[in-house]
Formats: C-alpha cells, structure tokens, sequence
C-alpha cells in the first residue's frame, strides 16, 4: 500500500460519521441508474459480468458527471462468489468506507452483516459494506477513498465536457494526458537551405574628400 492516511478497522464504522452527509436529492437523481445514465454508459445496470472480466485489474474508466449536484458516476464490474454483474459507482473521496447498496447486496447474494465483505471491484479486491439503511444512502454504490488510496487511484475531472476519467494502478503517467514540460525555450525557425532569396547589398560609401585650409594654400610654395 503507498504511504497515507492509516485506517483502523479493528472496531465497527458507524456509517453516519464516517461518511459525508449526502443530501436526500442524491437518490432521487441516482434513481435513473437504470435508464438514463446506463443509455450513457451503454451499459445495462446489474447487467451480467463474467467473473474472469470482473477479476482483470482495470487501468482507465470513463464516466459522467451527472446531475445538479455535477456528481462522477463511473460503471465497475463487481463480482463476489461465482455472480458478477455491472455496477455505477458513486465516487467520493471523502469517504473512508465503500458501500454497496442493498440492491447490488441482494444480486451478488451478499448477506446483510453490517460488516466489510471481501469482494472484487473493477479487478481488484476490496472490503466493502452494504448501504446504511438511512434515507440519503438509498440505492447508492459509493467508491471510497479507500479503495482509491491502495489501488493507487488517480480522478481527471472534466467539467467543460461533464465527464470524469478515473485511472487505477498508478497509470496515469502511461496515458499521458498532458504533453511533456518544455526543457528549452523553441528556438526561430532557420531558413531553409535551397532557399534563393538574396539579401540586399549594402550600398558602398565613398571617403569624403580631404579639404584643404586657406592657412595650407598660403604655407605652400609657387610651382
């Protein structure tokens, strides 16, 4: 694990301190999991994963920014046991526990312990815990800083396009992104070498002539 924040899991987390207060809009927008933002995924929600694909560690996710509240959703493959299906994550950095909602729960046959789960999420494997039965958590599949901290994550968030690129692995730097700092200053074009154009020539002065003084005249002997 890179080096960061220390988590304690030695106790039980309470969900409504451990995470950030979501306010009650956040499902009502997600609710369209199933139809609008999976039409922009052209993926259908809990749609069937095959357990080989959900264990394959995923480099680069794209997703959107979605709603009012410009929330990033990204689709996960999540497989526990021998079940695997599609899953939209929430992401939330701020939030030191990820959590699958009850829906997801009951689709990978997950048993309501009300504690971490070993599953695998995007190909890699992660404790999770099942959605806190409190009103602004409901239907939501929240990604964690927890996961994003060990898998190394990196979040390019595009608000121009509403999009959001979610990179694992530490492969940020294998995409390049941006283009490679400038080491030296570009330097003017040089001409090129058939060129004919000819630079003017400088006219040619001429020396002044010498004047010579009256005092010079009269010095000088008669010839």
């Amino acid at each position: 694990m890179p080096p960061g924040p220390l988590h304690d899991r030695s106790h039980p987390v309470d969900a409504k301190r451990s995470t950030l207060c979501l306010p009650g809009t956040v499902a009502e927008e997600l609710m369209t999991l199933g139809t609008r933002i999976a039409s922009k995924f052209g993926i259908k929600y809990l749609a069937k994963a095959k357990i080989a694909e959900a264990k394959k560690p995923a480099e680069m996710v794209k997703g959107y920014i979605y709603g009012a509240g410009f929330r990033p959703l990204i689709p996960l493959r999540v497989a526990y046991g021998d079940i695997g299906g599609w899953v939209f994550f929430l992401l939330d950095s701020g939030s030191p526990v990820t959590y699958l909602s009850i829906q997801v729960c009951d689709r990978l046959h997950i048993q309501r312990s009300g504690w971490f789960t070993k599953v695998w999420i995007g190909g890699y494997s992660h404790d999770v815990m099942q959605e806190p039965e409190e009103p602004q958590f409901t239907d939501l599949n929240i990604l964690g800083g927890d996961f994003l901290h060990p898998n190394k994550g990196q979040v390019w968030y595009d608000y121009v396009e509403g999009k959001v690129t979610a990179y694992f692995g530490g492969g940020w730097g294998t995409h390049k992104i941006f283009p490679p700092p400038m080491t030296k200053l570009p330097s003017a074009p040089k001409p090129p070498k058939n060129s004919k154009s000819k630079q003017p020539k400088k006219p040619k002065l001429k020396p002044p002539k010498k004047v010579k003084s009256e005092q010079a005249k009269i010095s000088e002997p008669p010839k």
